[in-house]
């Protein structure tokens, strides 16, 4: 007999996502629900990998390459055409990714609490380079729930956010 999956009690609200956000950057942001962010092979992608009690994955995090460059920009007050020059370059450098993790580390309280699994921020990879775990990508398709967001960040820029409880 299998053990039912454990779920995050509830996936957050946009406006707890718009708070969080807001207070993570000292400034107000837009927060705006999206279709679903659809992931192409050659797509470029920072991943968040949150993991529960039992090392097993309860959420991902998806961003886009923009939505990466302007947040961990934003986080630190990096100027703006840093961000835009790492976006137009297709990648962004190790001091915005770690301000990314950051973020990310911050999200996970967002999944936490009640009587759902708790989870943390155990991986970051950035795609295409690395490569998913065969059992992620296959949760990916298919998720328990999921919400999608694009972030506009004044003074930067805007970009997709997605999370996806596997």
């Amino acid at each position: 007999m299998s053990t039912p999956t454990v779920v995050p009690r509830v996936m957050p609200q946009q406006e707890a996502i718009r708070r969080l956000l807001s207070d993570l950057f000292g400034r107000p942001v837009v927060v705006s629900r999206n279709p679903p962010l659809i992931r192409q092979v050659t797509d470029k992608f920072t991943v968040a990998l949150f993991t529960k009690e039992d090392d097993a994955v309860g959420v991902v995090g998806l961003a886009d390459l923009d939505f990466t460059a302007y947040a961990g920009a934003a986080l630190t007050m990096f100027p703006t055409p840093m961000a835009e020059r790492q976006i137009e370059m297709g990648q962004v450098d190790e001091m915005v990714f770690e301000n990314f993790r950051e973020i990310m580390n911050v999200c996970a309280s967002q999944f936490n609490g009640g009587n759902g699994a708790h989870v943390k921020l155990t991986q970051m990879m950035r795609l295409p380079k690395d490569k998913l775990p065969p059992p992620v990508e296959a949760q990916l398709r298919r998720p328990a729930a999921r919400l999608d967001f694009t972030v506009q960040i004044p003074n930067y820029g805007k970009g997709r956010l997605s999370f996806l409880a596997v």
